[in-house]
């Protein structure tokens, strides 16, 4: 079975503490949706790929790259780095956060009104953590006119810039919610699978990016585990 964790793109050296060292993984681009490195145990055997193998695009065509270790990827990243400063270098699954940490990302909005459902844009009532946005996971909780629970996880697909007035925030099409419905807000979490690791974090074991050269700051990424 597959994994994959979203994150953001840093100048320098990257640390995923993913809590397992993959045997196989892909990097991919989400904003081009374009693979950027592909790596297998297999590589090693080779000085010339023991990096992995970097994908380039130009002018409509795809050249494979090999790279050495010290150009592309270190999978031996072991961990137990302590964290003494939050960096966007260091990044662990949001998961692993404590939930008062996680809990933070919703920041002080309690509630979303559905403003237009055909376009599943509504507002909330109040700003998001730092941390939190496009991308983020979303749980929403009402009650039915018969008095049932009901719950709807979504995530965040956009928000403009215009504050937290009407159709501030855009949700997947399909969500129940009707134009005037309010829901309380029971999760917000972070806009990326991956997050800085908290200081006093140890980190875990996981994958080492070295390359930087394919890694644009502030781009989202994917790491897919093959295996």
């Amino acid at each position: 079975m597959k994994t994959a964790y979203t994150f953001l793109g840093a100048a320098g050296t990257m640390y995923l503490g993913l809590g397992v060292q993959p045997n196989q993984f892909e990097v991919i681009n989400l904003a081009t949706g374009l693979s950027v490195f592909k790596w297998n145990l297999g590589m090693r055997a080779n000085p010339a790929t023991a990096g992995g193998v970097y994908t380039q695009y130009a002018t409509g065509t795809q050249t494979l790259v090999a790279q050495t270790i010290a150009q592309g990827v270190a999978i031996d990243y072991e961990g137990g780095d302590l964290i003494a400063t939050a960096s966007a270098n260091y990044v662990i699954p949001y998961t692993k956060l404590t939930p008062s940490v996680v809990s933070a990302y919703a920041g002080s909005a309690t509630t979303f009104t559905m403003d237009t459902s055909a376009a599943a844009t509504g507002h909330i009532n109040a700003a998001m953590g730092t941390g939190a946005g496009v991308g983020s996971k979303i749980v929403l909780t009402w009650r039915d006119q018969w008095g049932n629970v009901k719950t709807w996880v979504d995530r965040i697909t956009a928000l403009t810039s215009t504050g937290l007035s009407s159709n501030y925030m855009t949700l997947s099409i399909g969500c129940p919610l009707v134009t005037g419905d309010v829901a309380d807000i029971a999760f917000i979490g972070p806009a990326y699978d991956l997050v800085q690791a908290p200081v006093g974090q140890v980190m875990p074991q996981g994958v080492k990016l070295i390359n930087t050269t394919y890694l644009t700051s502030a781009v989202m990424y994917e790491i897919v585990l093959l295996d």
